[in-house]
C-alpha cells in the first residue's frame, strides 16, 4: 500500500511511519516544517502547507490511502481536513484515517462526551475542532475512520488495548501514541471501522 501521512514528524505520525515501513508499505511523509522523522532514518518528511490546494493535490497523487495525524492550531484540524478531503475526492483516493479525540464519541444515552458537565472545559475547544473535522469526513464520499483516544503517552505498544466503534469504552484510560499508530495501520490493512469513530483505551 502507498500511504500519504500528514503530521509525519509528530508523536503518533512518526510511530506510524516506522510501523508502516516495517510492514512493507510505501509511505509519502509530510509535515508542516520539520523534515527529520525520529526513528525513521531512511527518509525525511516533506514540508507542506495544508492550505495550498495544489501542493495537497500533488501529495495525494498515486497513493492508496491517507493518514492525518496533524496537530498544531485548532483551526488547522478542520481546514486541513477539508483540503485533504476535497483533494482526495478530486484525485480518487477513497481511504482516509484521522486522529480525533474522545470528546466526539457518542454516549449510549445520547449526546457527545464533550457536551457532558464533567468534560474538562479546557478540552472543549480542541474537541470542537475534532468535531468539525469529523463532520467534514462524514459528509464526504470517502471511506473514513477517526481514531478517538482520551490522552496519549510515550511507550511501545503490545497491542493490548481495547477498541470499539462510536461510543466511549467503559472506564476509558489513556493509551500510547504507539497504540494509536498500531490501530491506524491495522484499520488500513484489514479495512475495518469504515465510516466510524473509534474509541481506544488501555485495558
Amino acid at each position: 500500500m502507498n500511504i500519504a501521512i500528514f503530521g509525519a514528524t509528530g508523536d503518533t505520525g512518526r510511530r506510524f511511519c516506522r510501523r508502516a515501513l516495517d510492514n512493507g508499505h510505501l509511505i509519502k511523509p509530510y509535515s508542516y516544517r520539520r523534515t527529520k522523522i525520529e526513528g525513521v532514518e531512511e527518509m525525511q518528511s516533506t514540508p507542506i502547507e495544508l492550505n495550498d490546494d495544489g501542493a495537497v493535490y500533488q501529495a495525494l497523487k498515486g497513493v492508496d490511502a491517507i493518514v492525518s495525524a496533524i496537530g498544531g492550531e485548532k483551526s488547522t484540524r478542520a481546514s486541513g481536513m477539508e483540503r485533504l478531503v476535497q483533494n482526495a475526492q478530486k484525485i480518487g483516493v477513497k481511504r482516509i484515517i484521522s486522529i480525533g479525540g474522545a470528546g466526539i464519541l457518542s454516549l449510549p444515552a445520547g449526546g457527545l462526551l464533550k457536551a457532558q458537565p464533567f468534560f474538562p472545559d479546557f478540552l472543549v475547544p480542541i474537541s470542537n475542532a475534532h468535531h468539525e473535522a469529523w463532520k467534514i469526513l462524514e459528509k464526504s464520499s470517502l471511506d473514513w475512520t477517526m481514531i478517538c483516544p482520551r490522552t496519549m503517552n510515550d511507550g511501545v505498544s503490545n497491542a493490548g488495548y481495547r477498541h470499539q466503534a462510536d461510543s466511549p469504552l467503559s472506564d476509558m484510560k489513556s493509551v500510547l501514541y504507539d497504540d494509536v499508530a498500531h490501530l491506524i495501520l491495522e484499520c488500513l490493512e484489514k479495512a475495518t471501522y469504515i465510516t466510524k469513530r473509534v474509541s481506544i483505551s488501555n485495558p
